[in-house]
């Protein structure tokens, strides 16, 4: 049923900084405990992470991304710089608090990443974990792993 009180999905994130946000959204809301982000691969289609939830998944189509414009290293050197890490220092590891707002007008859940930069040759591979979802540092490499909803 129409409800004309629910806001419609608008763009508010563009470019590399947009999708850094909205995949860090995404894992929270989907409970995604673990990604790698990688020179050598596609970017990740926050479209078809979010396909089993229709609200998460309206507000990231709403976004628009273009997927093959965005540069792979900058979004890397974006979640990876606030979490100190730097190739040049060569600091590998780090963390990162984001601030969630759940839904309209709810209060926002603190969720914490853990970063960690590794290397496939020349090219830079960063693993994301979020902490608080049970089994995410057990995560095998290489794909995005999906924690069960919580009950």
């Amino acid at each position: 049923m129409w409800n004309p009180f629910k806001r419609k999905p608008k763009k508010e994130w563009v470019g590399e900084s947009g999708y850094c946000n909205c995949l860090l959204v995404t894992m929270g809301s989907m409970r995604i405990p673990r990604i790698e982000l990688s020179t050598k691969e596609s970017l990740l289609s926050l479209e078809e992470l979010t396909a089993t939830r229709p609200d998460t998944h309206e507000w990231i189509k709403a976004q628009g991304f273009q997927y093959d414009k965005l540069d792979p290293l900058t979004i890397i050197r974006l979640l990876a710089e606030p979490a100190g890490i730097s190739p040049e220092t060569g600091c590998r590891t780090g963390t990162i608090t984001a601030f969630d707002c759940v839904g309209d007008d709810e209060d926002m859940v603190e969720r914490v990443f853990s970063m960690e930069l590794r290397f496939d040759g020349e090219e830079p591979v960063l693993i994301v974990i979020q902490h608080g979802i049970e089994d995410a540092e057990q995560a095998p490499p290489g794909d995005v792993q999906m924690a069960a909803p919580e009950e």
